[in-house]
Parts: structure tokens; sequence; C-alpha cells
């Protein structure tokens, strides 16, 4: 029987997921689901997107991908049956690992892979697509698919670290649905601007944006009705307060197989 944490903030509802199962009032043929860190599966029964979805153990607090995901993405069983993309926000070893992805795209040439050159530049003889400096679709000729993807520069947190890495917002839109990932990101960038960030219905962002003033002044902006935090070190306990005027869902990503419909 799933289990569900609600917390009345305003007019916001903050989830917390039961790896079971999903909020019953949620209806929808869309599925995502948590795979670790900040890997989700976009899924219907017609096609699945994976996004930062391949990453081994690199510290404790960051939640490496989970077996299970990445027996059935190389089986193609269950919500990966019909996996056409493979989306990297950045190179990182939280978020990405090129082993575990030559392994997934050895039997399946046909899965398209995307991310900035620090990622695709290591996956030679793989369907790749640079999408750094791209700032808008990825769709062309070579690229027929029901989903489409666009992608966006967007600065990494903490810039004076991490000034030369290449993190981009995908942004999918799947049966007319947008879901939109930040990836690593801070509070402040001119992508912020673009109708991927402002009109996605759904958001998947780092928890530390639900964190501060700055963040939640931005996730505010954002017409999403839902936006799922990730990037959750296992066993933490956030004290996450995010009010907004309107009805918004905040929902807790921190336990691989988690899902919600929308």
């Amino acid at each position: 029987m799933p289990w569900y944490i609600v917390i009345m903030l305003s007019a916001m509802v903050i989830l917390h997921q039961s790896v079971s199962g999903r909020c019953p009032e949620e209806k929808g043929s869309i599925k995502i689901t948590y795979t670790g860190n900040m890997g989700v599966l976009i899924s219907t029964d017609r096609e699945a997107v994976w996004m930062d979805g391949l990453h081994k153990f690199y510290k404790p607090e960051y939640q490496p991908t989970d077996q299970q995901f990445i027996d059935k993405a190389k089986q193609h069983e269950g919500d990966f049956k019909s996996l056409q993309w493979l989306l990297f926000s950045h190179y990182h070893r939280d978020h990405f690992d090129a082993t575990l992805t030559k392994e997934i795209i050895s039997n399946s040439p046909e899965i398209k892979i995307s991310g900035a050159g620090q990622v695709v530049d290591s996956l030679t003889d793989a369907f790749t697509k640079n999408a750094w400096n791209r700032n808008g679709s990825l769709d062309n000729a070579d690229y027929e698919s029901s989903v489409h993807v666009e992608a966006f520069n967007l600065q990494h947190t903490w810039p004076a670290r991490h000034s030369t890495v290449q993190n981009l917002m995908f942004s999918v839109i799947i049966d007319g649905k947008r879901i939109t990932h930040l990836g690593d990101s801070g509070d402040k960038d001119p992508a912020y601007t673009q109708k991927a960030f402002l009109n996605a219905e759904v958001l998947v962002v780092p928890y530390w944006l639900l964190l501060n003033e700055d963040g939640k002044s931005l996730l505010k902006t954002s017409k999403a009705i839902t936006i799922i935090a990730t990037h959750i070190e296992p066993g933490a306990k956030l004290p996450i307060e995010l009010k907004n005027g309107k009805e918004q869902k905040v929902i807790l990503f921190d336990v691989p197989g988690e899902f919600i419909n929308v």
C-alpha cells in the first residue's frame, strides 16, 4: 500500500513519493520514474526518454543508478521497452558514465544520445548529438521521433569552481506535455527566460533551488504545476518550504523506483 507524507504550505503541496506508488489523484499517460541522483525516466506506452540516468557509485552522498534499471534497459523491458533518447545534462560522474552508456547502446544502436561535447566526445560510434550552444530544438531530418527535445546552455551552480562545466537544460515534449530538467543549475541564468522553463508543466530540479529565496523566486516564475526535487543525499531530511500563490506540487525523489504519472 503506498504511503505519502503530505505537508500543506499555503497553496503548495509537498509530497514524498513511496517506491511502490503514486499520488492517487494524478492521472495521465506519462510516467516519470526516479532512477538515482538526478536521473529520471520519462515514459509512455510508445516511447521513453532517460535523463541523467547512467552513473556508477561516486560518493555516498550521490545515489548511483540502481542495477534494476540498467538491466531493464539492456533487455528492453518494462518502461524501457521503447527507449528512444539518453540525455545527459553534463559529464560529472554523478550524472554520466561513458562505460554504462556504451553497455546500453551496444545492443541498441538506434538509441539517440545527447549532451554537451564533454559527454558525447567520449561516445564514439554512437548516434550522438552535441547539444552545447544549440539553444533550441534537437529535431532534424536525422531524428524522426514523436518526442520533441530542446536543449539550452545553463550555467552550472558554483561557477567559481565549475565555470568550465557544460551544463544543459533539456526540455522534452511528449504527448503534448513539456517536462524540463535543469541539471546542476544555479538560480540565475538567461536560459530561464526561455519557454522551455517558463512554460514547463513539470520541472526536474536540484533540491538546493528550494532552499534559498532566490531559487524559490525563480521557480515561481515557471508555470510548472509539478516540481520534482532530486539530487537528494540518501537518507537526508530536507526542510523545504516553498510557498506560492498558485497550486503547485513539490515532489521529493530520493528512492529509486519512485514515480508519478502526469
